[in-house]
């Protein structure tokens, strides 16, 4: 899998009015089993650029390839690119509409030129993908789950159709901590499995526990692209454009203002208990 986005830019209403600038010449590539994240404030462009990616939005300019391929070419086929790149929006527990959990997985393959046993397969295999035990909820009605629940049995309906490219629209919006840490396990998970991840999110602790490269928008352009370590690394350059510092770099500044070294390139929870165990057993030995 290779995406490949060449000087994107979107405006709508041009020559009106209402004009609005909704990207500014966006450049930049991924390719298969990285994990990316998108951080920006509301109205940076962040979720238009998913939807450019998915082809629901066609740029003013530039020029998007999938596996070599223009997206927007007049002769390609926009059914071909929905096999390969699934998108998750933002609460997708509210699309959910079918009376049982299997109808609303299988809901995307109706019209897939597959055998019955072979949709059979997909949607027991996306379900147990996302942490069910098939049997147990495929004829449960998604209303009588739990929002954490929900949120999987829809990222099980984007996986039935096996894409290689997953984007998610602020995945974990309205998620109390049992279900973020569900679904960042879930989503480490589908990602260590090979499919290509782009999670647009506010969240920074979620986006620190998965991604390992971070773009950074910032009135409608793409200021930033580098791994998750140098981004929270300078977590200045994140308050200066009004974007949160994830819990456990807080905390490692923190411990840093009180005198204890913690190294700069530390932002997970498990890193910095590491680093923090080390350091008191040292001192320990050394008295």
């Amino acid at each position: 899998m290779q995406l490949e986005l060449n000087n994107i830019s979107l405006t709508y209403a041009i020559s009106t009015p209402y004009e609005t600038k909704a990207l500014s010449d966006v450049s930049f590539s991924a390719k298969k089993g990285e994990f990316i994240a998108v951080m920006g404030q509301t109205g940076s462009g962040k979720s238009t650029l998913l939807k450019i990616i998915a082809g629901l939005e066609k740029p003013s300019s530039g020029t998007v390839f999938f596996n070599g391929e223009d997206i927007n070419a007049y002769s390609y086929n926009k059914a071909k690119l929905r096999s390969y790149v699934g998108m998750v929006f933002q609460n997708p527990e509210y699309q959910l509409f079918e009376s049982s959990v299997y109808k609303d997985v299988a809901f995307g393959l109706k019209h897939a030129e597959y055998t019955k046993d072979e949709k059979h397969r997909r949607v027991k295999n996306a379900l147990e993908t996302v942490g069910f035990e098939f049997d147990k909820i495929k004829d449960l009605s998604p209303l009588a789950l739990s929002g954490g629940e929900k949120r999987r049995v829809a990222i099980a309906g984007v996986l039935a159709a096996e894409p290689e490219l997953i984007l998610f629209d602020e995945p974990v919006a309205g998620l109390d901590p049992v279900g973020r840490n569900d679904f960042v396990n879930t989503v480490k998970k589908l990602n260590k499995a090979g499919i290509t991840i782009i999670m647009v999110s506010h969240n920074a602790d979620a986006i620190a526990e998965c991604a390992e490269r971070i773009l950074i928008f910032d009135n409608t352009k793409l200021i930033k692209d580098a791994p998750a370590a140098k981004v929270f690394a300078d977590s200045k350059t994140l308050k200066n454009i009004g974007l949160e510092v994830n819990g456990a770099k807080y905390l490692a500044d923190l411990l840093k203002k009180r005198g204890m070294c913690i190294d700069d390139k530390l932002y997970r929870y498990e890193e910095i208990v590491k680093a923090v165990a080390e350091k008191i057993k040292n001192a320990g030995v050394g008295k």
